[in-house]
């Protein structure tokens, strides 16, 4: 019987085609990292295989593929109109209700008591092409509170497998639109809004230090602000003379992305102007660049290839989280360019 939910820790790389990539790689750390001081927030996956059902109980392949068949694939004209039609469709249709049903249970067994916070995150399934498609190109949501909101937030992921950016990409390609298909990871929110945020490229190279890791960061959520602002820590893998080695960069953060007070539906994170105490402060001290640099040699050693890795830090709890790992581009930490292996058979990390 194909299964609707999947939890984080029943998941590993072999159920890539339930889960996705994203969620696969989370499973794989959230079963074996735990226990090595990778902490992984708890969380599910929604399976491609509701992604399907939900595609099939409002009969949508086949009005998607006739707008897609409408496209102007010349100069893309119509790419706005068609997006704008195909989008329309699935925010208008209605989820399945067993499926709904299955999905606000899981988010309600990981908040027993009242609603909590969670981050919506796409994670790809489209075979041949499983780690081709840049990061960014499909939505995930923050922040999001209840079983409605969390549905909606989910249609929106679906929906945003035809925004314009995501349907040229699969066009200049030649990947076809019905290939693709969307796992959903849930995950537990890291209070990273009064924390920090950043990513990680386990696999870097400077004429000072031809093997480093690479980080960056910035306050609060990190989505919506401009990367080249952030800091940048280049750290020597052999972490000798333990904070002395550190190439440091201080961004000017210009921006930070923290939680609104009130939120609605997907409506539920606000950037803003940081504070000018936070703008001249590097983010890391350097105990917390050595700790995530030893968290990505790990990562690096458990798939035996560079890796770039998603992190935040709870603001509470001062704990470091992965939220998110994908393959790097061989000699390369461009984030945006996924044309790499995929992941390996999984080693237990030790």
């Amino acid at each position: 019987m194909e299964r609707s939910v999947i939890k984080f820790n029943e998941a590993g790389i072999e159920d890539v085609t339930e889960v996705g990539s994203k969620n696969a790689a989370l499973g794989d750390l959230y079963t074996n990292g735990a226990t090595s001081g990778l902490h992984i927030p708890d969380g599910f996956a929604v399976t491609v295989g509701v992604f399907k059902q939900f595609m099939d109980h409002n009969n949508l392949e086949g009005s998607l593929q006739q707008l897609m068949e409408r496209l102007d694939r010349t100069d893309f004209s119509n790419l706005s109109e068609t997006g704008n039609a195909a989008r329309r469709l699935i925010m208008d249709a209605k989820f399945p209700r067993a499926q709904e049903q299955e999905v606000t249970n899981a988010y309600a067994a990981l908040f027993p008591l009242k609603n909590g916070d969670v981050a919506v995150r796409s994670s790809v399934f489209a075979k041949g092409h499983q780690y081709f498609f840049p990061e960014g190109l499909h939505e995930s949501h923050l922040n999001i509170r209840g079983p409605l909101a969390l549905i909606y937030a989910i249609k929106c992921c679906y929906a945003s497998l035809y925004s314009n950016r995501a349907i040229k990409f699969r066009e200049m390609h030649g990947i076809p639109h019905g290939s693709v298909q969307l796992s959903i990871g849930i995950q537990c929110m890291v209070r990273a809004g009064t924390g920090c945020s950043g990513i990680g490229y386990t696999s870097h190279t400077v004429p000072r230090f031809p093997d480093a890791v690479r980080l960056t960061a910035n306050w609060g959520l990190g989505q919506n602000t401009l990367p080249e602002t952030w800091d940048e820590y280049i750290i020597p893998k052999t972490l000798q003379n333990a904070g002395y080695g550190i190439l440091k960069t201080i961004g000017t953060k210009s921006r930070m992305t923290v939680y609104k007070d009130i939120s609605a539906g997907t409506n539920s994170i606000l950037t803003v102007i940081t504070p000018p105490e936070l703008r001249e402060k590097a983010v890391l001290d350097d105990a917390g660049i050595l700790e995530l640099a030893r968290m990505a040699i790990l990562l690096e050693a458990h798939y035996s290839y560079p890796v770039v890795f998603e992190w935040a830090n709870d603001g509470e709890e001062n704990l470091f989280y992965i939220t998110g790992i994908r393959p790097a581009v061989t000699g390369s930490c461009d984030s945006n360019n996924m044309n790499a292996a995929p992941l390996p058979e999984r080693r237990d990390i030790a």
